[in-house]
C-alpha cells in the first residue's frame, strides 16, 4: 500500500505548483497548439502539388499524358497503374496530407467561430474530393481524415461524394459571407491563393459549384440541381481575371519557390519529365491529319507554350519536325532509342511554368546565359476565367441554360489569350499578343464554328477549352470523358512499328496501391482488380 500511495504521491507532484516553474520554459515563438494560419498554407501547396501542373507527383502527370498535352514516359500508352509514383504521390497528398490538415483547422475553426476560415475550408475539401472522384470513382469522404477515430475510411459511391462536395460548397458560401466571423487569426495571414480576400472565395465557390453542375448535367441528378445552376447564372458572380484559382510562386532558390515544373526545366537538370505532344504541337500549327477544323490555323500561343531549344534536328529523338526545329518524346513510342540529352527536347515555355517565350534565338534550356533566365513564378493553376467561359458555353450548347454560346465560346478565347498575355509579362522579352491578331485567331475559330453541325460547335467549345487548359490537364481528361472531345491521337494510325498502346484508354485511374493493401474496409470489394478501360463514372460518356 505505500509504494501505491508513493506511486500516486510521485504522479500528483508534477502538478502542483506547476504554474510557478514551467512558466520560466514557456516559449511564445514555439507554441504548443497549432495555429490555422500556420496550417492553412500546407494544405494549399499540397492541393496545387497534388493536382496542378505536370511534376511526377501530380495527377497531372497522368492526365496530361491522358489528355495528349504532354507525355510522361512512364504512362506514355496508357500505362497507369497502382503502384505508379504519381498515383501513389498524389493519393497520399490529397488523403493523407491535405485533407487530414484541413480536418486540423476545421476544429480550431470551429472552437473560435472563425466562419472566414471555416468556408476556406469547406471549399477546398469540397475542390479535393471532387477532383478525386473525378479521376478515382469511389472515394473515401464521410470518414474521410477522422484518424484515430477511424482509421480504415469506406470508399462512398461517387454520385453521394458529388452530393456532399455540392453541400460543403453550400455551407462554405453562407460561411464566407458571415459577417460575424472571428476575425482573430486574420485569413490573410495564411491564405496564400486570395490572401483573405472572402469576396473572391465566394466567386471561386460559385465557379466550382458550376463546373460540378456541368460534369452531371447529363445524369438523372442534375434535375435536382437545375434551380440552383438557374440561380448561380442569375447571380452571374464568377472568377475573373483577377480572382483565378491558382498558385503564384516567387524567385527563390534557397529555399525553393519557383514554379515546381520551371526548376525542373531550367535548371541545371540534364534531363526533363515534360515532352510535349505532337498531336498537341500540330494541332495548334493547324497540320493537316490532326484536328479537322484546327486545319490551317496557327495559333499565336505558339512561342508562349513551347520553347524549342536546338534549331533543326539536333540529336536524335523519338519523334523530331526539321521544318518546326520541334523536338519530343512521342506517344507510345517503344523503340529502341530513347534520347535522355534534356537539350535536345521541345521545353515548357513561359505560359506553363514561367520558362522562356521562344525567340527563335535556340539556346538551352538549362544554359547559363543571363538573358535566358526564365522568372518561374508563373502560377500552378485548377480554375480559370476562360474554363468558366467554356462551361457556360458547353451548358447553352446541351439546352441546359438559355445563354449565347458563340459569345462564350469568343469570350472564352479572348480571356485565354488575355491569360496568355499576363503569364507573358513574367519574361521581359516576351510581347503581348496583339489585339488584333487575337481578333483574327477568334474570327477564323467563329467561321468553324458556325459552319458546323450542334456536334461540331460542341467540339470546337472543347477544343478551345484543351488548348487554353495546357498546364491543367484535370479539366481535358474530364472535358474527354464526359463529351468525346477534345479528339485525342490513336497510337494504331501511326505507321511506326514502334509506337502501340499496351493498355486502353482508362476511364478512371486505379486506386493507390498502399489504401488497397492497407484498407481493410475494401478488402474483397473488387477496387483493385476493377478494369480501368470499361469502368465509368456516372457523369462519364459510355462508349
Amino acid at each position: 500500500m505505500k509504494k501505491k500511495y508513493i506511486i500516486i504521491l510521485l504522479t500528483l507532484l508534477p502538478l502542483v505548483g506547476c504554474q510557478d516553474w514551467l512558466d520560466v520554459n514557456t516559449d511564445p515563438n514555439n507554441p504548443t497548439e497549432p495555429k490555422m494560419d500556420l496550417l492553412l498554407p500546407a494544405a494549399q501547396v499540397a492541393l496545387f502539388n497534388s493536382t496542378a501542373g505536370y511534376m511526377l507527383a501530380s495527377l497531372g502527370a497522368m492526365t496530361g499524358t491522358l489528355s495528349h498535352h504532354m507525355v510522361n514516359i512512364p504512362h506514355r500508352g496508357y500505362n497507369v497503374q497502382a503502384t505508379s509514383y504519381a498515383n501513389e504521390a498524389a493519393w497520399g497528398d490529397m488523403f493523407m496530407s491535405e485533407l487530414n490538415t484541413l480536418a486540423e483547422i476545421e476544429v480550431i475553426a470551429d472552437q473560435t467561430n472563425h466562419t472566414h476560415y471555416m468556408g476556406v475550408i469547406q471549399a477546398m475539401k469540397a475542390v479535393t474530393s471532387s477532383l478525386a472522384v473525378d479521376v478515382w470513382g469511389d472515394v473515401p469522404f464521410s470518414e474521410a481524415a477522422k484518424a484515430p477515430e477511424i482509421m480504415y475510411p469506406k470508399y462512398d459511391n461517387q454520385k453521394d461524394v458529388y452530393i456532399g462536395c455540392l453541400a460543403l460548397l453550400d455551407e462554405a458560401k453562407k460561411n464566407l459571407l458571415d459577417e460575424k466571423s472571428n476575425t482573430i487569426p486574420s485569413l490573410a495571414q495564411g491564405d496564400l491563393i486570395y490572401g483573405g480576400d472572402t469576396k473572391k472565395w465566394v466567386k471561386f465557390v460559385n465557379s466550382w459549384k458550376l463546373r460540378m453542375l456541368n460534369q452531371i448535367k447529363k445524369t438523372e441528378l442534375f434535375d435536382t440541381y437545375k434551380s440552383q445552376l438557374d440561380a448561380l447564372i442569375e447571380e452571374n458572380n464568377f472568377i475573373d481575371k483577377d480572382s483565378q484559382f491558382e498558385l503564384v510562386f516567387g524567385t527563390s532558390t534557397t529555399p525553393e519557390n519557383r514554379n515546381p515544373m520551371y526548376a525542373s526545366e531550367y535548371d541545371d537538370a540534364e534531363a526533363t519529365s515534360y515532352y510535349i505532344s505532337h498531336w498537341f504541337y500540330q494541332s495548334m500549327q493547324g497540320d493537316k491529319g490532326f484536328i479537322g477544323f484546327l486545319e490551317g490555323i496557327k495559333d499565336p500561343r505558339i512561342p508562349y507554350y513551347f520553347y524549342r531549344q536546338h534549331k533543326g534536328e539536333g540529336e536524335e529523338v523519338p519523334y523530331s519536325i526539321k521544318a518546326y526545329s520541334f523536338q519530343t518524346y512521342q506517344f507510345g513510342y517503344y523503340g529502341e532509342f530513347e534520347s535522355t540529352n534534356y537539350k535536345s527536347y521541345t521545353a515548357l515555355g513561359v505560359y506553363v511554368c514561367g520558362g522562356k517565350y521562344d525567340d527563335e534565338t535556340f539556346k538551352f534550356g538549362n544554359s547559363k546565359d543571363a538573358d535566358l533566365d526564365g522568372s518561374g513564378v508563373v502560377p500552378l493553376r485548377v480554375l480559370n476565367e476562360h474554363d468558366v467561359d467554356f462551361i457556360l458555353a458547353e451548358l447553352s450548347l446541351a439546352g441546359k441554360a438559355t445563354l449565347d454560346a458563340k459569345g462564350y465560346l469568343e469570350k472564352g478565347i479572348k480571356s485565354a489569350f488575355n491569360y496568355c498575355n499576363k503569364m507573358a509579362a513574367y519574361d521581359e522579352d516576351a510581347p503581348a499578343i496583339k489585339d488584333d491578331i487575337t481578333a483574327k485567331y477568334i474570327k477564323d475559330i467563329t467561321a468553324k464554328y458556325d459552319a458546323a453541325s450542334v456536334e461540331g460547335k460542341l467540339e470546337v467549345v472543347m477544343t478551345e477549352k484543351w488548348i487554353a487548359d495546357f498546364g491543367n490537364s484535370n479539366e481535358s481528361y474530364c472535358d474527354h470523358r464526359r463529351t468525346g472531345f477534345p479528339e485525342i491521337w490513336d497510337p494504331a494510325s501511326d505507321d511506326s512499328k514502334d509506337t502501340y498502346t499496351t493498355h486502353d484508354f482508362p476511364n478512371v485511374l486505379p486506386y493507390s496501391n498502399r489504401s488497397l493493401i492497407s484498407n481493410i474496409t475494401i478488402k474483397g470489394k473488387g477496387y483493385g482488380t476493377r478494369d480501368l478501360s470499361e469502368t465509368y463514372l456516372f457523369w462519364s460518356l459510355k462508349k
